[in-house]
């Protein structure tokens, strides 16, 4: 027993959240394919329902859906006496009612002429609104030749066929075409265009698509002639953009001069590029036929031939096509067999309903035109479709002897399925004997083809937020949110849909990094307040590795991140499902410095009084609801007192508020700006500045016990007091010096105060030198002074009680000769112990001029500002008058080390090397330009580093387009600067984790480049120890050669 057959085996996927349990998530397919028979006998001529196959439907939203249907349908015929007259042929229609209302689209037709068991199907593409649907299935019998038409699968071993109805909303997209107009063929061998039966549409991005018609027709009923012939034969394929594809051919034979409908079939998936296409369904009456053929809707009562053209976009389709198939023999005859290789294996993401279908063309006799026929080709073969070892009755089918050329074998349903590995097997079984013989099928070719595919619509993706519960940063710096992520309920499945995700915050802004595969719908991810984006789950969580928050301009408290996922994996005719989730991120405070606006220069005339107006601070901390800041006040002028028009609501810590030259009050923000309303300034008797300059100085310090942090901010007044002519007097030596007052010291964070205290006042320029204002025979018992006695000079020591040392520096005289105009710094060091060991330093940067005092030459500008304490660093210092005096030299004062020369290069420019770091000076200091007599520059601070070294770098090589991080170890890395990663000459800025550790990136080279040192520097003069850094070109190949052990080689280009 030998058959020639080709087969179809099409599954069409809809995922839902659950299969055995009803899910939550709306339905999408739904399915009736009972077991029950079903009789039609009587009456004729009318429509009725097929019992128990109809579904109840309900959509959430307007939706195109495919209702299909297969009857697995037999007939018996009354066998009347001869001569008796019978009818000439009965027939059975079915059709599509929805809601009551029929569709001749979903009509077929059978008749007593096709074998003793027949599969009708057809299908309807219709759009329907939201709500609940009555789909069912209508049959009417026409003809009293049948006595009964019946749906029975319980006979032989129960594989002989069955019925099903399926709806299903699921799909991605779909284009169709079903004319309810009469179409004819009269041309014969020449292949013409079925009218109507065309699609055009257009693809934006690549897709899987599946085409499939259904096409009956049947010949015209002709006076038999000796013209007639003996059978006609018609054949049925899809052109797709131009091209014939032969696995959607399709073949039916009628015998001279009978009437009978064939279904003409086909099916096919494709992988599209984007771009137009056009899909046109072709006919052709083969050689030898004689008669027209045609296709009409509207024959009989309307409901006889419906045909369809359409294209379908699932979300995922796989295909599998088997060609040249060999000639199949059944082991034995009763046993059941696989139809070759026609296994399907497929797996499931999650549990799902499936549905399952088949179509297996069968033929016996040596050519579809039957050279002979009798009782003893009577034979029968079954068919059936068997899933994970189970065999299903509802998915098998019958085809018996009576067949004329090639008949479908044919069933579906739908199938709950758990999650996983599956196997479709399709198998047969001949029921009677070995009486099939081998068919040859030619013509075309256009039928000799099988193909397995699988096709997967919409599943009900849970996709689930991964986030955490709060996050903390300070105000006005970057936060980095960590360990957000969008997953499936179903982890362990590798799902990559596509969804959208909405982000919002109040207070702030986010930024992410680029990442391919992100679309956005609003924002860009470069400091957004509010995003959409949609993406794949895998490119989606790449682009929430690493995102970033920054709270808005002094903002601080409690923002939420709100976010949003939304499966995009629907058509929308269903609800999408989706996740919330949000994450509190805690923005500590910070003590934001206070802002001071100050009036420009006051004038008055000599022994006059002035009331100062436009002081006031500004602060943002006490504009939140939780602020608790406290600030204080600190007024001082050089030679003269001060008073407050008002003292309402300030403490006063120091001075009394009407005549002080140190003035220290504290209070509220509100009080603070009351008090500072109007200052008023009255200066010393027969002072003017002509004597030296007068400044009020303001500093204000705000105490925020928020975080037990303390900012400040301090700004001058220039205060011009104008000469008035007074007798001439001689001017004594004390008019050169300037008394600085109100220093004092106190002990924070100590609960016992130390036995001694040790201070060092030193001058930065030998111009300056200092005295104490009290005499040394006044000090306090116990107190220390070097150098002896009560003469100035640049360096004083003391070493006393911490009480003494305070009362003592309440009053410092500064002096400069011979030029007592100019710039100057007093360095001021605290010690609790002699060696100096911990030291908190300050400094007092005096600028004494008058209005005949000139300056020679200024400087802005330090590069690098910042160098080895060990001394060598290149320095360049800009501002002008360089050359002003082009015949004296210059020279470079690095703090109390010795003056180093300088080179000029240009008015605005010039160089110099530093020296070693003055041991008895902090490391932070400040450079001055100087003529190395009587004229000192403005000073810039300048830092000497303490030193710091590298040990170790990995990996020490990478891809030449960068981003490959190096780990760098090493000791004592600064802290308060920025640190550069020199590759070569390309530089990265290096991320310091710690004291002891850096990372930095490697940046993008070009291809010329190969070996680079690695080295850190703060200043681009200064190096640390080089590592070598190789920089390699993508793979171009890898090989195994050498002895039987081999060695692997690879090539870089």
């Amino acid at each position: 027993m030998i058959f020639h057959l080709f087969s179809l085996l099409c599954m069409w996927l809809s995922w839902t959240a659950a299969v055995i349990a009803q899910s939550a998530s709306p339905k999408l397919m739904w399915c009736a394919s009972p077991l029950t028979p079903a009789v039609l006998e009587s009456p004729t001529d009318t429509w009725v329902d097929v019992p128990d196959t109809r579904v109840a439907v309900e959509l959430l939203n307007e939706a195109v859906v495919m209702i299909s249907y297969d009857v697995a349908v037999s007939h018996v015929t009354d066998f009347q006496p001869e001569g008796v007259q019978v009818a000439q042929m009965s027939e059975l229609s079915f059709r599509v009612a929805v809601d009551g209302s029929p569709y001749r689209q979903s009509a077929t037709t059978v008749d007593d002429r096709e074998p003793l068991i027949v599969v009708a199907s057809g299908h309807l593409i219709l759009e329907i609104p939201r709500g609940l649907h009555d789909v069912k299935l209508q049959w009417r019998k026409r003809g009293t030749r049948v006595l009964k038409w019946a749906v029975t699968s319980d006979i032989l071993d129960g594989f002989a066929g069955g019925r099903s109805l399926t709806v299903s909303a699921q799909h991605r997209f779909i284009w169709y075409t079903q004319p309810t107009t009469a179409v004819s063929l009269v041309s014969v061998n020449k292949w013409d265009a079925v009218p109507g039966m065309t699609l055009n549409f257009r693809l934006s991005e690549p897709e899987t698509v599946r085409f499939f018609f259904q096409l009956p027709a049947r010949p015209e009923l002709v006076q038999y002639s000796r013209d007639t012939a003996a059978y006609d034969e018609i054949e049925a394929v899809l052109e797709i953009n131009g091209l014939r594809y032969r696995e959607t051919g399709s073949y039916g034979i009628v015998e001279g001069s009978k009437k009978s409908t064939v279904q003409l079939q086909g099916s096919i998936i494709m992988d599209l590029i984007p771009g137009e296409f056009s899909a046109v369904l072709y006919w052709k009456a083969l050689q030898g036929s004689s008669r027209p053929w045609f296709s009409s809707p509207n024959a009989l009562d309307g409901f006889a031939m419906g045909r369809v053209l359409a294209a379908v976009g699932d979300w995922s389709m796989d295909l599998m096509s088997v060609y040249h198939l060999e000639r199949y023999k059944p082991t034995s005859v009763g046993e059941w067999s696989d139809v070759g290789d026609s296994v399907l294996q497929f797996t499931l993401p999650k549990a799902t309903q499936v549905s399952l279908s088949y179509n297996l063309p069968l033929s016996q006799s040596d050519n579809p035109q039957f050279i002979s026929w009798t009782e003893d080709s009577w034979d029968r073969v079954e068919t059936r479709l068997v899933i994970d070892g189970i065999a299903y009755r509802h998915m098998s089918s019958l085809v018996d002897g009576s067949v004329r050329g090639i008949k479908n074998a044919r069933a579906s349903m739908v199938l709950p399925l758990a999650g996983g590995s599956h196997s479709a097997r399709l198998q047969w079984k001949n029921v009677d004997g070995s009486q099939w013989r081998a068919v040859s099928f030619i013509t075309d070719q256009t039928s000799s083809y099988a193909s397995i595919f699988i096709s997967v619509n919409t599943w009900n993706n849970d996709p689930k937020i991964i986030a955490p519960t709060i996050v903390s940063g300070e105000e006005d710096k970057t936060v980095e949110i960590a360990g957000i992520s969008v997953s499936d309920t179903d982890s362990e499945m590798a799902l990559d849909y596509e969804v959208t995700v909405t982000m919002a915050v109040k207070n702030g802004v986010l930024s992410l990094d680029p990442t391919p595969g992100i679309t956005f719908s609003s924002g860009n991810g470069d400091r957004n307040e509010y995003l959409l984006f949609s993406g794949t789950l895998s490119s989606v969580n790449t682009f929430l590795a690493r995102m970033w928050y920054r709270s808005y301009l002094n903002w601080y408290g409690d923002d939420e991140l709100r976010i949003k996922v939304v499966d995009q994996g629907v058509t929308g005719f269903t609800a999408a499902t989706m996740d919330e989730s949000s994450v509190v991120i805690r923005i500590a405070s910070v003590n934001d410095p206070p802002q001071l606006s100050v009036p420009g220069t006051q004038f008055l005339l000599e022994d006059q009084q002035i009331s100062i107006f436009g002081v006031r601070v500004y602060d943002v901390d006490p504009g939140f609801a939780y602020s608790n800041s406290t600030f204080e006040v600190q007024l001082f002028v050089l030679s003269g007192v001060i008073g407050l028009g008002s003292t309402n609501g300030v403490e006063i810590i120091e001075g009394d508020g009407i005549a002080d030259q140190l003035l220290r009050f504290r209070g509220e923000l509100h009080a603070i700006n009351s008090a500072l309303f109007e200052i008023k300034y009255r200066p010393d008797k027969d002072f003017n500045t002509k004597q030296h300059v007068e400044r009020l100085g303001i500093r204000v310090r705000d105490f925020n016990y928020l975080d037990n942090t303390i900012t400040d901010a301090f700004k001058t007044i220039a205060i011009e007091v104008q000469s008035v002519d007074d007798p001439v007097l001689v001017v004594p030596l004390e008019l050169f010096t300037i008394t600085v007052r109100g220093y004092a010291i106190k002990l924070l964070g100590e609960a016992k105060a130390p036995n001694f205290v040790h201070v060092q006042l030193l001058t930065m320029t030998p111009l300056g030198e200092i005295q104490i204002s009290t005499p040394s025979s006044s000090f306090p018992a116990g107190v220390t002074k070097l150098p002896v006695g009560d003469q100035p000079s640049s360096s004083v020591y003391l070493s006393e009680p911490l009480t003494g040392v305070s009362d003592i520096l309440q009053s410092v005289i500064v002096t400069r000769a011979p030029s007592f105009y100019g710039y100057e710094v007093v360095f001021i060091r605290l010690s609790i112990a002699p060696e100096f060991l911990i030291v908190e330093d300050s400094t007092i940067q005096l600028n004494l001029h008058s209005n005949s005092s000139s300056e020679y030459w200024s400087i802005s500008n330090v590069l690098p500002s910042r160098g080895k304490s060990e001394g060598g660093t290149t320095v360049s210092v800009t501002g002008k008058g360089f050359q002003e005096w082009p015949d004296e030299a210059l020279w470079c004062l690095f703090g109390r080390s010795p003056l180093v020369p300088a080179t000029v290069e240009s008015d605005i420019l010039l160089t110099c090397v530093s020296p070693s770091a003055s041991a008895d000076l902090p490391k932070h200091t400040f450079l001055m330009v100087t003529n190395g007599d009587n004229f000192y520059s403005n000073p810039i601070p300048y830092v000497y580093e303490e030193s710091w070294a590298v040990s170790s770098a990995s990996p020490r090589g990478g891809p030449r387009s960068g981003g490959t991080t190096v780990l760098i170890q090493g000791e004592a890395f600064p802290l308060d600067t920025t640190l550069l990663c020199m590759f070569g000459n390309e530089r990265s800025t290096a991320r310091v984790l710690s004291p002891s550790t850096v990372l930095c990136k490697a940046p993008m080279v070009t291809k010329d480049i190969a070996n680079v040192n690695l080295r850190l520097t703060t200043n681009s003069q200064d190096f640390s120890q080089p590592f070598l850094f190789s920089y390699r070109g993508k793979l171009c190949r890898l090989w195994m050669s050498g002895s039987h052990q081999g060695m692997l080689t690879v090539s870089y280009c």
